[in-house]
């Protein structure tokens, strides 16, 4: 039910601020906005490296008795964070605003100088990025590494947005000049060399340019990365790589919807999902085998779909006490499904989550994160 050689210059300059080491806080109660760091830096090269068919719905009966299922073992995913880039050389990167007939976009994730470029087309120009590991992250700094030739074709501005999944909405995180906007022509970097980052800092081997976001505690599951070039008379935007470094968030378990306890309401098996239909207000749905971890700070993501025309509230508690109140805003239909991400703190060990219903809507699956 789940869904080089070196460069032929060299300029000594101190290694971009560090980034902090430790995980994300989850997400904030409201969209981040502030503005990149006010000391970003610019880091050049110092060294020579080291190495749908239909589906018959079945429905069951609403009951007012509790109707609890034998919990199966959660799915369990191990810890990816810190990295160099949240975006990984296996991930998805789909332009906008630009042409790219040479397939070359994906050589702006693939961990190399090889150039990616894009003709521009007219109108807001920039990339959507979608992680491979398909689990939620948070960005501490945006590098842009140079192309070989071309720094009129060089990105110098920025936005960054994130979302949760596909059918929300973007959410703004940062935006600014990156360092090199005051540079004519930064040194460059040769092609077909392997980069060598880390979390800490980009390539030192390396031109890049970074701004940082030290402050940002949002977690998102998607980015979109809106530029300028540094001539807007520039045919094209070009450059050999870009990285998100960040956290990628240790999903601790996932655990399905039916699986769980259900009052006031039924599973139900349609658009290729089984799910929980809840039947009006009261209705809820308990989890009672939440692992969480070592306990602390913990982000709970509820798929859910809404095919009705107004949002359904959900009350959320955790072991007993109530976290906040979330609305299940309608989606495209009901074979749609949204994340919805809640904040809270979980316990050592076992937890109960439960979900309380004002109304009608449909539960999938619950997902932990710490």
């Amino acid at each position: 039910t789940s869904l080089p050689s070196p460069l032929p210059t060299s300029l000594p300059s101190p290694l971009p601020t560090s980034l902090p080491s430790k995980k994300p806080s989850p997400l904030p109660t409201t969209p981040p906005t502030s503005g990149p760091s006010s000391s970003p830096t610019t880091s050049y090269p110092t060294s020579k490296p080291s190495p749908l068919p239909t589906v018959t719905p079945t429905t069951a009966s609403p009951t007012t008795e509790p109707t609890t299922a034998e919990p199966t073992t959660p799915t369990a995913v191990a810890v990816l964070s810190p990295v160099a880039s949240v975006v990984g050389k296996s991930s998805s990167i789909t332009p906008f605003g630009c042409s790219n007939d040479n397939g070359s976009a994906f050589q702006a994730i693939d961990e190399n100088t090889n150039p990616m470029s894009c003709t521009k087309t007219g109108g807001p120009l920039g990339f959507v990025l979608s992680p491979f590991h398909k689990q939620l992250s948070n960005v501490h700094a945006i590098r842009v590494y140079g192309s070989k030739h071309y720094p009129s074709r060089d990105p110098v501005t920025y936005v960054l947005e994130g979302r949760v999944d596909a059918s929300s909405p973007w959410q703004l995180i940062s935006q600014g000049d990156f360092p090199w906007i005051d540079e004519s022509s930064p040194p460059r970097n040769p092609s077909r060399n392997f980069m060598y980052s880390s979390y800490e800092s980009g390539d030192p081997n390396r031109s890049f340019t970074q701004a940082n976001i030290p402050d940002h505690d949002g977690v998102y599951l998607e980015y979109k990365i809106t530029v300028t070039t540094r001539s807007s008379s520039a045919s094209e935007v070009k450059f050999a790589e870009i990285e998100l470094a960040g956290d990628i968030l240790s999903k601790i378990s996932t655990y399905e919807a039916e699986d769980h306890t259900i009052v006031n309401g039924g599973i139900e098996s349609n658009y290729q999902v089984t799910y929980v239909n809840f039947s009006g207000p009261g209705s809820y749905l308990e989890f009672t085998n939440v692992d969480g971890g070592s306990g602390g700070d913990c982000v709970l993501s509820v798929n859910y779909s809404n095919g009705r025309s107004s949002a359904k509230p959900f009350e959320v508690s955790v072991n007993g006490n109530i976290v906040g109140i979330f609305a299940i805003n309608p989606t495209l239909s009901a074979a749609d499904w949204n994340n919805e991400i809640i904040e809270t703190t979980c316990e050592p060990g076992i937890n109960t989550v439960r979900l309380t219903s004002t109304g009608t809507g449909n539960v999938n699956k619950l997902v932990v994160y710490n």
